[in-house]
Order: structure tokens, then sequence, then C-alpha cells
């Protein structure tokens, strides 16, 4: 139980943007109500319905805890998610991954655009309204501008309103799926590897490690915000997940879209394509900018965002489709053994600012993590790629750590 005064110590008041616990948890359930959360539960389908439970559930339970980490030391450094990386990467650290993490969501913001824009043209075409794919894009992107230019302050009541409407229609789809009547022989024979399909679960919660931190470290409430940010994301991610299997398993060879106008959503799909792309969105374009000005700290806090989120729109008009995401994936796949050198260093060693060998030691630890992702990718590891690759960058800079430590003794 939290004694009064350690509930005292994790109260922040000096912040000048607070979150209640309850707008984190609301915020971070909105971010897991997306296309991409429930597409990528349609991927289950080939497992048996109890397999893929559990892979969805495990895997989230894994992501979970990394994500909750990453929350409360960014609360109780007060840093955001990349800047946490200063005692164990150094400045340098930090100013490298966060130009890498600007870049990455940059291309997200445009491919959540794509995505958007290509649901509400479908959604729209279905209830008799034609809309172009271009306008499409920039109805989606106006959009999102619009909650940027919110800010944290006026987005609050925004996203309460969007997301309490987001979860009753999606109630509303799940109900329907449940009354349609279900193919035969919905079983699968031939099941994946349970590592892969473990391993689509706990990628969806690690890949918000650079920016979890940029909105926990404004909870006003250090453990209870941290936690109902972590709280919210679980519940919000596997309930689309297990949203998009019971989707394909009810109406198999339908995308999204195609299911919600099928189970009779009507016009109520194009809301759910267009909330859950801005909700989604917005955190991409806030946290850009935030990475951002850790690089270039004289932009400005408030247009930098909207800066972010203009460039996402305009290279969603300019590029024909997402034809970079196996970049954005690639530079993703820094992250996982970033944060592993991060993890190792808090726990085993002293917070205090690293000296030149602890970054050059901290940069190899990286590598090694990174390698062991490349190395495993191919070969259908049972544990996924991104848990292992941050565990080999934890252990690496433990043993180098340790082994500087002793060679210095020696000399």
């Amino acid at each position: 139980m939290t004694t009064e005064s350690t509930l005292h110590s994790e109260v922040r008041t000096s912040s000048p943007v607070s979150l209640s616990s309850l707008h984190l948890g609301i915020l971070w359930f909105g971010a897991a109500v997306s296309l991409a959360e429930i597409i990528t539960g349609t991927l289950y389908s080939s497992m048996s319905t109890g397999s893929a439970v559990l892979a969805i559930l495990a895997g989230h339970l894994i992501g979970a805890v990394a994500f909750y980490a990453v929350g409360w030391i960014s609360w109780k450094e007060d840093k955001d998610a990349i800047a946490i990386a200063d005692s164990s990467l150094g400045n340098a650290g930090v100013r490298i991954f966060a130009l890498i993490n600007a870049l990455q969501l940059l291309g997200w913001t445009a491919v959540m655009i794509l995505a958007g824009a290509e649901g509400l043209k479908a959604a729209a075409a279905a209830t008799g309204l034609q809309i172009s794919l271009p306008r499409a894009r920039l109805i989606t992107g106006l959009l999102l501008l619009v909650w940027t230019a919110a800010g944290f302050r006026g987005m609050r009541n925004l996203n309460i309103a969007a997301v309490t409407l987001l979860f009753i229609l999606s109630v509303l789809w799940a109900v329907k799926l449940f009354m349609l009547p279900g193919p035969a022989g919905q079983e699968a024979n031939t099941a994946p590897a349970f590592g892969g399909m473990l391993e689509l679960a706990v990628i969806m919660p690690l890949s918000w490690l650079p920016l979890v931190g940029d909105y926990t470290r404004n909870a006003g409430k250090g453990r209870r915000g941290v936690s109902a940010a972590a709280l919210g994301y679980f519940i919000g991610s596997c309930a689309m997940y297990l949203l998009g299997l019971l989707s394909i398993l009810k109406v198999p060879d339908a995308g999204p879209v195609a299911s919600m106008l099928l189970a009779g959503l009507g016009p109520g799909a194009a809301l759910v394509v267009l909330l859950s792309t801005v909700t989604t969105g917005f955190l991409d374009v806030h946290s850009a900018g935030v990475s951002l000005r850790l690089v270039f700290p004289r932009l400005g806090q408030r247009t930098t965002p909207l800066l972010m989120g203009l460039s996402g729109l305009a290279l969603a008009l300019a590029v024909p489709g997402g034809w970079y995401e196996h970049f954005l994936y690639a530079l993703g796949s820094v992250f996982a053994p970033f944060f592993g050198v991060i993890f190792c260093r808090r726990l085993f060693f002293s917070s205090s600012p690293p000296s030149i060998s602890d970054v050059l030691l901290g940069f190899g630890a990286w590598a090694a993590g990174l390698a062991g992702y490349y190395v495993l990718l191919p070969q259908g590891f049972p544990l996924g790629v991104s848990v292992p690759a941050l565990i080999i960058s934890m252990i690496s800079y433990y043993l180098l750590q340790k082994g500087a430590a002793l060679w210095t003794q020696k000399h």
C-alpha cells in the first residue's frame, strides 16, 4: 500500500501542463484504437483461437512492463523519453536517437494519414459519398493539425469525447460481429510459430517506448499516472487485436473498413477511421516535435509539432504509397537495444553523468543488440526479435562495464 508520505512525493506541481491519471489512461487507450492494431489482430486468424488469445495477451503483458519502466523513468527524472539516455549515452546519444525518432515519426505520420484516407474514402463511398483519395488525405491531415494546434490543454476534452465515441462504436461493431453467422471450419490446420505471433504483440507496446515518456513526465501523480497510461494502452491494444481477430473470423477476406460496413456500421465506419487516425497520430506528431527540439532547442514548443504535422501531410500528399515503410521499420529497430542499454545502466550502475568510456561502451552494447536483432530476424526465434535484442544489449553493456572495471584495476 502506498503510504501518505510516499504518495506526496509522487505528486508533481511544477509541470506547466499536468495530466491527470484519467487523462493519461484515456490518451493511451485512444492511441491503441487504430487501424494498425486491428489489422495486426487479423493476422492471428491462422492460429487456433485459444493460442491466438494467449499470444496477444502474453505479448502485450511483456511489452507493457517495458512501457511502464520507461514511463516511470521519464516521470521520475522529469525528462522526455529520449532524453533519459543522457546518463547512458551522453548528450551525443540523445541527439542522434532523437533525430532518428523524429525522422521515423514523421514517416509514420504520413503512413497514418495515407491509411486513414484510404479507409475514409472506402467508408464514404459505401454511404454514397464520393471523396477522391487526395481530398481524403487532405481532410485527414487537416483534422490531425487541428488536434495538434489544440495542444495538451485543448485536446483533453476533444480526446475524451473522441475516445468515448470510438469505444461506443467499437463495442457496437463487436456486438454486430458476434451476431453474424460465422463460416464453418474456422480452426486453423497449419498454425504459425507461436514465437513469431508473440513478437507481433510485444512489438506494439515496444514501438511506443520512444514516445511514452513525453507524456508520463507530465503526470500529476507519478505511479498512478504511469500505471494508468500503461493499463490504458494494454486494454485498448488487446481489445483492438481481439476485435481484428473476431472480424476476420466472422468476415473472412474483408479488411476492417469492409467488415464494419458489412456489419452495418454505416457512417460510423468513417468516424472510426477518422478519429482513430487523429487520436493516434497526435501522439506521433507531438513526440516528433519533442524529439526535434532535443536536437534543435531553439525551435518553438507549440510550432514544432505543427511543423512536423504539416511535413507529414505534405509527404502523404506527395508520395503515392507507403513504399518507405520498410525503411521506417529499420529505423524503429534501433530502439529495443537502445532502451536495453538504458535499463542496464539504471539497474546495475550509477546514474551519474557518464564518462567518455561509458558512452563508448553504451554504443558498443547498443550495436551488439542491433546486430543480434538482424541475426535473429530470419531465424524465427521463439521469443520474437525485439525482446532478445533488448536483453542482448543489456547483457553486453553489463559485461563491457565489468570488463572495463577489471582492466582498470589491473592497469
